[in-house]
């Protein structure tokens, strides 16, 4: 199936990274990411960033379980390894994928206050990290949408539009901050 269909070849990467086999798995993402239009691109580039930024790479294992658990729809042992490493990785790259992890199985289990934390963390700890902006797009959705304090998402959003004006999430920050407003208007 891997060499039939885009989808087929992106289960078998997930297999392969979920089965602790990064390498091999990389090497198949990098394949799928080579087609810009790819179904399945997107989710097989944000894998290579995500192994090949990996420090320690020793951690991979374990992030790659967390991936499979919570694939699996077992939120709480996602959550329960994704904090582990959070806690105990250094605050680099790999840190702020565990962290955004951590935040989506925690607003996942219902705890919307305990899943802004590991946001907010990454936004203020690792402004020039590629997964700021998302950090506090993020952050600004659940304030929004699970907290229900517009007043803080628009902050959070006004934070994303500043500091991260060109970020690949702009448009789509600029849109959230438009609804919220009530209309367009220019930062």
């Amino acid at each position: 199936m891997a060499t039939q269909s885009p989808e087929g070849a992106f289960d078998y990467a997930e297999g392969l990274f979920f089965a602790g086999n990064t390498d091999s798995a990389l090497a198949q993402y990098r394949r799928i990411g080579d087609d810009p239009n790819g179904i399945a691109a997107g989710a097989a580039l944000q894998r290579v960033y995500l192994i090949e930024d990996a420090d320690p790479k020793s951690a991979l294992p374990e992030v790659a379980h967390a991936c499979y658990e919570s694939w699996r729809g077992n939120h709480r042992a996602a959550a329960a390894i994704a904090d582990s490493l959070y806690r105990r990785l250094p605050r680099r790259a790999l840190w702020a994928n565990t962290a955004l992890m951590l935040s989506d199985e925690r607003a996942e289990a219902g705890d919307n206050t305990l899943a802004l934390a590991p946001l907010l963390a990454v936004a203020d700890s690792l402004p020039d990290d590629r997964l700021a902006p998302l950090a506090r797009q993020k952050a600004g959705d659940l304030y929004h949408q699970r907290l229900h304090d517009d007043a803080q998402a628009i902050a959070q959003y006004e934070l994303c539009l500043t500091r991260y004006p060109r970020a690949w999430n702009a448009p789509e920050v600029r849109r959230a901050l438009e609804r919220l407003r009530g209309g367009p208007r220019r930062l």
